[in-house]
């Protein structure tokens, strides 16, 4: 903005950034509607207001749009003393961002009166003892439309891994509070996209995304540890993992919209993808439009990864958003490990699809928030999930 005098002060509050200088005043604010027909719309509302007491004065506005949505975008980053470079996409939405305290107490006392536009499904903890064991509870978040166009989740009931509440905030900064109500912006959903080369090469159009945060967690691989109906550690098995369930019943459903679940190609898994060691008796073959990568996946060297299970990958890394770590996801604050979407720094840990052991040993791999590929137990809530699917651009 040309024209403006003294330096900015600015605000963001819901979305809306209020920026006031000596002479004027400007508010601007962007909103994604989506499902509206033919297309998805944009939306960027640019409002200058020039103080009581100003004098005559030419201002001069230039607005520029770069829309990404099913087209790649280059981001590069400094993480630690490592320059990083990764092909993104974005597509779909889904609650990420914590509002901040101030914008939190805003909604509170805002939503009584209002009717939920949406919902979107995450899962509480497991409880067992020697005997008894009780499955994650999926529970429905009401999903809200408020003046600034945008939608947030509210989350009843903070439920942080207290190892998290002693080491990592929000990405707002503010600190994790268990046990109270929290709001989380949906936004869109940046993925990875694994195969550009292929793609930008022009040998396929078909592109392998990777949800570049965490998007949940409390969603154990398998619940029962005691394995009396056996295949414990199946992903594909009769009794299927929290975690698929929750890919194939809720995230698909509610982060995609049905034009985006159009462009979507289901994958096929072997059993040599799901069951690496070859320790499953059933059959674990299954085809789904959304899943999480195979232990070979992450060790797959056209994906950027290192074809090494034990070595700490950067490449694998991945934060958490913060709607995954109120539904109990792990983090570790390690600012040497920054990225775009969490600039605070935290990684995570998260599951594969991949079993790790035969049905009475009851261990899956996961990628560890070191980034190297691990075995674990099937039953760790605070492992969070990264959606991955085939998306034809």
């Amino acid at each position: 903005i040309n024209g403006a005098i003294g330096t900015a002060t600015s605000t963001t509050a819901g979305g809306v950034i209020t920026t006031t200088y000596d002479n004027l005043t400007v508010t601007e604010y962007a909103q994604y509607i989506k499902n509206i027909q033919p297309n998805d719309t944009q939306v960027y509302e640019l409002v200058i207001e020039l103080n009581e007491n100003a004098s005559a004065t030419t201002v001069s506005v230039s607005v520029e749009f770069t829309f990404t949505d099913n087209e790649f975008y280059t981001l590069n980053w400094v993480s630690g003393e490592e320059s990083l470079s990764a092909n993104f996409v974005n597509m779909g939405s889904y609650p990420q961002r914590y509002v901040g305290n101030t914008m939190n107490a805003e909604l509170e006392t805002w939503y009584t009166t209002q009717t939920p536009v949406d919902s979107y499904t995450a899962y509480k903890g497991v409880t067992y003892d020697s005997d008894t064991f009780t499955q994650n509870a999926p529970v429905t978040y009401d999903a809200y439309s408020y003046i600034d166009g945008n939608t947030y989740v509210r989350v009843d009931t903070t439920d942080a891994y207290s190892y998290t509440l002693s080491s990592a905030t929000y990405m707002t900064g503010d600190v994790i509070v268990n046990g109270v109500a929290a709001w989380y912006k949906v936004e869109p959903i940046q993925w990875r996209v694994l195969n550009s080369t292929e793609i930008l090469a022009g040998t396929t159009n078909q592109a392998v995304l990777l949800s570049e945060l965490a998007l949940n967690a409390n969603t154990t691989y398998y619940y029962d540890r005691i394995g009396a109906e056996n295949q414990t550690n199946n992903y594909a098995g009769y009794k299927s993992s929290t975690v698929r369930e929750f890919l194939i019943n809720s995230f698909y459903t509610e982060a995609l919209t049905s034009k985006e679940q159009e462009k979507v190609t289901a994958r096929e898994f072997s059993d040599s993808e799901l069951d690496p060691d070859s320790v499953i008796t059933e059959d674990t073959s299954v085809t789904d439009s959304v899943w999480l990568l195979t232990r070979a996946d992450y060790i797959n060297s056209s994906y950027g990864f290192s074809t090494s299970t034990s070595t700490y990958s950067t490449a694998r890394l991945c934060s958490p958003s913060d709607f995954a770590i109120a539904n109990y996801a792990f983090i570790e604050i390690n600012t040497s490990y920054t990225t775009p979407a969490r600039q605070n720094g935290g990684i995570t840990h998260y599951w594969t699809s991949s079993t790790a052991s035969a049905p009475d040993s009851i261990s899956a791999y996961n990628v560890s928030h070191y980034g190297n590929v691990d075995i674990t137990s099937v039953d760790p809530e605070s492992d969070a999930v990264r959606p991955a699917l085939l998306f034809n651009l």
